[in-house]
């Protein structure tokens, strides 16, 4: 389900749900542009199951996005994981996004459809 009072652009959101959760592994430099970069290719370019990888001399994302799902608002979204490694850490969490009409993909709340459907 999308909210609008909790949208905020997807980089920011990856940002946000996935790096903060390991210290220490925050973007520095252009880190933040690939990483939208990668994301974006993961989600719009990827089929289901294929990791995109970005490597940075700080850190490793690995995004892996599951299959195109019709959302709340009839929006086409995605659930995907991302890895972050860096510095002897390593951590996994789990997303959805959404892309707006204009284009921008969008943090998504709720769980990815097969998990719904299971309840």
């Amino acid at each position: 389900m999308i909210d609008r009072a909790v949208i905020l652009p997807a980089s920011v959101a990856v940002l946000l749900l996935g790096l903060a959760v390991v210290p220490g592994l925050l973007p520095q430099g252009g880190d933040e542009d690939a990483l939208r970069e990668a994301r974006i290719e993961a989600l719009e370019r990827q089929p289901a199951g294929r990791a995109v990888t970005l490597e940075t001399g700080h850190l490793t994302a690995v995004i892996v996005a599951g299959s195109p799902y019709r959302g709340g608002q009839g929006l086409w979204c995605r659930h995907y994981s991302l890895t972050v490694a860096g510095d002897g850490q390593s951590d996994t969490s789990s997303h959805a996004a959404c892309r707006l009409s204009d284009g921008e993909w969008v943090a998504a709340s709720g769980p990815p459809p097969e998990v719904a459907e299971a309840r």
